[in-house]
């Protein structure tokens, strides 16, 4: 099981959870006492696109607003 903090422009910070397979996933979720039915799956391009509406493959550039 892998556990990483990921932190992108525009998306709030999340952990992502790695594993062999959705049930180790599941229990790993589990463990910690997350509820299984607010996770989102795939790579960050993927949560780009479900949570900002944005498909940053289309993009010729990747580019990100600087914060204030």
């Amino acid at each position: 099981m892998a556990f990483d903090l990921d932190t992108w422009p525009g998306l709030p910070t999340f952990l992502e959870v790695e594993g062999p397979d959705e049930a180790a996933v599941r229990g790993a979720a589990e463990a910690l006492e997350l509820d299984f039915a607010n996770a989102s799956f795939g790579s960050v391009d993927e949560v780009y696109l479900a949570v900002l509406d944005r498909d940053i493959l289309a993009e010729d550039r990747l580019t990100f607003a600087q914060p204030r």
